[in-house]
Order: structure tokens, then sequence, then C-alpha cells
């Protein structure tokens, strides 16, 4: 599964979540033909995506990351995802970059991905 495919999955499960649809087939065609801008909810899935590196960047191990997302698809995406990244526990300067740097790539995947995926939609 390529990335963009990887992220499609993602943010269906992540529109799951805000829905409280009972399939993600219904979250996601809810959320799609609603006004919820591709902004928010991209936004929302970087400021997720920002957590979830900082703590890989502190050493929180990925099993438990992943036990404390549980059944969550997204985030489960999100985490696998940073930890394809390097950790750099001695240099601030390079955490803060690689935890801006995932978070950013994160949202401009999401957003180009909404954009697609509302225009299927109609």
């Amino acid at each position: 599964m390529n990335f963009s495919a990887k992220l499609s999955v993602v943010l269906i499960s992540f529109i799951a979540l805000k829905a409280n649809a009972e399939t993600v087939e219904e979250a996601g065609e809810k959320i799609l033909r609603s006004n919820i801008s591709n902004e928010e909810i991209c936004e929302n899935i970087h400021n997720r995506a920002e957590g979830i590196m900082q703590l890989r960047q502190n050493g929180a191990p990925k099993e438990d990351m992943l036990e404390q997302v549980g059944h969550n698809e997204a985030f489960h995406r999100i985490v696998e995802l940073a930890y394809q990244f390097s950790q750099y526990p001695e240099d601030a300067g390079m955490r803060r970059l690689t935890v801006e740097r995932f978070a950013n790539s994160i949202q401009e995947s999401c957003m180009k991905e909404m954009e697609v995926m509302r225009q299927n939609i109609n």
C-alpha cells in the first residue's frame, strides 16, 4: 500500500471518529459532504501527528504508543509512520525540526487526499 493509500485509510478512520457514525463509510460520506473544511480536518490531524512525533522523539516506546491509541486505525498508522523517522535524543534542534517536518508532511498529504476524496464523493 503506497503512502497516499495509507493516508486515505488514516483520514477515513479519523473521519469516522469525528462523525460518531456506525460505519467508516457512513462517516466518510457524512464528513465529506459536510461544510467542515479540509483545513479544519487536516489541522486536527497535524496536531495529533505533532504530538505523536514529540512522544517518539522523547523516547516513548512504540508498543506503548500503539497500546495508547488502541484500535484506532488512524492513529495507529500515524504512530507507524512516526517510527520510520530517526530519533534525535541529544539534539533538541533536530528533534524540533523532525516533529515540525513530520506534522507538516502529514498535513500537506491530508490536504491533497481530502481534495481528491471530496471530488470523488460528488
